[in-house]
């Protein structure tokens, strides 16, 4: 029997987000100085970025769209499946591919770090997270990639996997 499954997004001040949220966004500010549009991909150091690294992803932005680089072991089931040098497109449920892939065009129409609640409703039961989004650079002044980070405020990794069928996963 098919999962009724519902995603939304709302987006969030990154001051109410959570400390986590305002954290990161302090560090990439910091990182980014007061002369570039953007913070340097290789400012960003994983040694200060250690109690994130397994919420985090890095996407690539290809010209096909945004291709996860890097992927943190919880952010795993929270995808449904290893997403590592695949595009978003690929993401399933379909709901939940069409907010993330929202959430990231926000960031980069934006070109600022952008934060967002997102609530996954499935037959009923409530999952939410609230996510980051970072744009970095190469070089400063255009973005080259995308850096989120989720906060589970509530999750089941069990409901999340029985509303993406083997069949959605595989693409």
């Amino acid at each position: 029997m098919p999962h009724i499954v519902n995603v939304r997004s709302t987006r969030l001040e990154i001051q109410l987000a959570e400390t986590e949220i305002q954290q990161l966004t302090h560090y990439w500010h910091q990182q980014k100085g007061m002369f570039r549009r953007f913070a340097l991909l290789e400012h960003m150091r994983l040694s200060d970025l250690a109690s994130y690294r397994d919420d985090m992803c890095i996407l690539d932005l290809a010209a096909s769209g945004p291709v996860y680089r890097q992927v943190g072991r919880r952010m795993l089931p929270r995808l449904g499946a290893d997403p590592t040098g695949k595009p978003v497109t690929t993401l399933r449920p379909e709901a939940y591919r069409r907010v993330v892939e929202a959430i990231l065009m926000d960031a980069l129409t934006n070109e600022r770090p952008v934060a967002h609640e997102i609530t996954i409703d499935v037959d009923g039961q409530r999952m939410v997270m609230q996510q980051l989004v970072l744009p970095l650079s190469l070089n400063g002044v255009e973005i080259d990639f995308l850096l989120t980070y989720s906060k589970v405020l509530a999750w089941d990794d069990a409901l999340f996997e029985a509303a993406v069928s083997e069949k959605e996963r595989v693409r």
